[in-house]
């Protein structure tokens, strides 16, 4: 995980629970078509931890939120896997290009 957070302005596009009650987060950046996000399900998220738990206290920040808010963020990206720098999770070559998809472990959210 590359450590020094990033900080950014966005808006919520999706809030799930996994089924063991771990937040999944999606903030798209504000005047932009990049997504930041959690992994979206436990067995991808094994090593890097980026779901969040219910005892971490942005969950119960997170929880409060609806898709559509507006909120400040910060975070720290996830390193590939493939050893290009970030991890971006776009299926295609073009997505990752045109809307990537990058994986963050959250650090702090905000409704502004």
């Amino acid at each position: 995980m590359l450590r020094k957070p990033i900080y950014w302005i966005g808006t919520v596009k999706n809030m799930q629970t996994t089924g063991k009650g771990k937040a999944i987060f999606e903030v798209e950046l504000e005047n932009s078509n990049v997504t930041i996000m959690t992994m979206n399900n436990e067995f991808s998220d094994l090593f890097d931890k980026t779901l969040i738990d219910q005892k971490n206290p942005l969950y119960n920040v997170i929880a409060e939120l609806k898709e559509g808010d507006k909120v400040s963020i910060s975070g720290v990206f996830v390193e590939s896997p493939d050893n290009d720098y970030v991890f971006e999770l776009s299926l295609t070559e073009s997505g990752g290009m045109k809307s990537p998809d990058f994986i963050v472990k959250f650090t702090n959210v905000a409704k502004k």
